[in-house]
């Protein structure tokens, strides 16, 4: 009798550790199944609003533009490359690589673009070229094969609307701008710090290459810096030009003038 209540026992509590065990794996399938999903939070920028970025360049970027009718982003490097991408489409995007001549060697050498600025037709961009001070156009266009092209658009420059501004401008290009009132070409604004007279504005008519009109908008003063980073800004009628920043604390403006021939 000891011996088969013994056994009893045995078999008793072999049964109550088998039910705690089931017990303890039903606990754990119930709190895992009422225990609430964590969502992943996708980690997009610092800014709630931040959408996407791009990438193509292999150095810092020297200036950027969007295109009057907001689709298209242009970005200048030190790279040497001027990229141009779609705000919407993201895969839609296309690059070239500036150049410029050197007349001393006779070579064709790596150049880049300071200042860039879109043209009211939505196609067509300006840029200053750092090493030689002159004046570019960039056109977008369609393939041949854009049907089955995965880029269906190019870049590519209008090589024979490139002009030298050295007859107007002594110092370095820091500002470009474009009046949409005008033509594609007819009317490019540059700022440039003049050594002898200051910060003076140019505008340039862009089908025939040539200065149609100046204006000295602030004499030299602070540091190199300051002055370098001056700003312009035209209205979108073209009846008014902003300039501030530099040494000043204050943002002027200019009535423009357009006489008749």
């Amino acid at each position: 009798n000891n011996v088969e209540n013994k056994e009893d026992a045995a078999s008793k509590e072999q049964e109550l550790i088998a039910n705690k065990k089931s017990n303890t794996k039903t606990d754990v399938k119930k709190k895992s199944k009422s225990a609430p999903k964590q969502k992943q939070k996708k980690i997009r920028g610092h800014h709630p609003r931040f959408i996407r970025r791009f990438g193509g360049h292999s150095e810092p970027i020297l200036d950027m533009s969007i295109s009057p009718n907001g689709e298209w982003l242009a970005s200048a490097g030190l790279d040497g490359q001027l990229r141009v991408k779609n705000l919407v489409q993201k895969e839609l995007s296309m690059s070239t690589n500036i150049k410029y001549s050197n007349t001393d060697d006779n070579l064709i050498l790596k150049g880049n673009l300071g200042k860039i600025a879109w043209s009211p037709d939505n196609l067509t961009i300006v840029g200053t070229l750092v090493h030689s001070g002159e004046l570019a156009f960039f056109r977008m266009r369609k393939k041949k094969d854009a049907a089955t092209s995965k880029f269906p658009f190019e870049l590519i420059e209008l090589s024979k609307r490139r002009f030298a501004t050295d007859s107007k401008v002594q110092g370095d290009i820091n500002a470009c701008v474009v009046d949409y009132t005008h033509s594609n070409f007819l009317l490019v604004l540059t700022l440039s710090n003049d050594p002898a007279h200051g910060n003076v504005s140019v505008a340039w008519d862009g089908t025939i290459g040539q200065a149609v009109g100046s204006a000295i908008l602030g004499t030299n003063s602070g540091t190199a810096s300051s002055t370098s980073t001056c700003p312009i800004r035209l209205s979108p009628d073209g009846k008014f030009l902003c300039r501030g920043g530099g040494s000043s604390d204050q943002v002027k403006v200019y009535e423009v003038e357009k006489k008749k021939n």
